[in-house]
Formats: C-alpha cells, sequence, structure tokens
C-alpha cells in the first residue's frame, strides 16, 4: 500500500488518547498490517459477498478471542476499504445489524499486502 491516504489519518485517534498513539496516527506508516485484525477481516469480506461485522469476526476467529472485531470493521468502512451495502441482517442477539462488502479500494490494498483473494 503506498503512503499516499485517502484520509486523514489523524482522525483515528481521541484526544484523551497517550501522546503515542496520537503520534502513531500522524505517521505516515500507518497502514494494515499482515496478520493483523483489519487484515484478517479485509481478507474474510474478499472471500465472501457480504457479510455482517459478526459474522466477519466468526469466520476470522476474532468473536471467540472476544477482539473489537466491529471496531476493526467500522476503521475499514472509514477507510473506504468496505461498503456498507444498505441492506441489515438479524445479529445472534436478535439485533439488525449492517451488511458491509468489500471495496475496489479494499481489494487493491489486500492485494498490495499480497493477500489471497
Amino acid at each position: 500500500m503506498s503512503n499516499d491516504f485517502p484520509f486523514e489519518l489523524a482522525s483515528f485517534v481521541r484526544n484523551t488518547d497517550p501522546p503515542t498513539s496520537q503520534e502513531a496516527a500522524a505517521s505516515r506508516d500507518n497502514r494494515i498490517r499482515w496478520g493483523s485484525q483489519r487484515h484478517k477481516l479485509l481478507a474474510a469480506f474478499a472471500e465472501a459477498s457480504d457479510m455482517t461485522d459478526e459474522e466477519a469476526g466468526k469466520i476470522t476467529g476474532l468473536y471467540a478471542a472476544r477482539a473489537c472485531y466491529w471496531k476493526r470493521c467500522g476503521e475499514l468502512r472509514d477507510l473506504g476499504l468496505l461498503h456498507d451495502t444498505g441492506r441489515t441482517r438479524t445479529s445472534d442477539c436478535g439485533h439488525e445489524v449492517i451488511v458491509s462488502i468489500i471495496t475496489p479500494n479494499g481489494l487493491a490494498a489486500l492485494a498490495d499486502m499480497g493477500g489471497e483473494r
């Protein structure tokens, strides 16, 4: 992935976060790393026609690990790598949740990392 980001990296950190988090968010070297939660989720969305965050969390094992997979999916949507289809499905706890798909930018980012599609 190139260092020319189509978004403002500083928007991914809260002003209450420690200085190290703020510095990392401002770094031009901030990208999705191979094997990270965001990488695993992006790869899962590349394999599916569409999914909810919960479904992606289950496929990647992040659901069972009680990781914040929904937050990572939100970050991927904010980055333009996933897209909200406008459709919903019922989650395991009975709530309607959004269905997302991977975008062409998401596929390109995955390919830049050497990810399988």
